[in-house]
């Protein structure tokens, strides 16, 4: 079982290195909450969207910084 949490958290850093916070946040959330949670779409959905909101909202909004991009959308490592 500990391995198992121990992927998520590489499969999470790999997105994150990938895409950037903006998509790999609500992607794991959703996929997490779905396949490990087995909630249903709509609250998988609205607590990833949510997350995803209040994350952009905090750093980028009221704290002005940079939300890292990923290497595939231009971000450096």
């Amino acid at each position: 079982m500990q391995v198992r949490a121990v992927l998520w958290l590489v499969l999470f850093t790999a997105l994150l290195v990938l895409v950037g916070m903006m998509y790999a946040v609500p992607l794991y959330i959703l996929v997490s909450m779905r396949l490990r949670g087995n909630r249903s779409w709509p609250i998988s959905l609205a607590v990833a969207g949510a997350t995803t909101a209040g994350i952009w909202l905090l750093f980028a909004g009221v704290l002005r910084l940079e939300l890292y991009s990923g290497l595939l959308f231009g971000g450096d490592i």
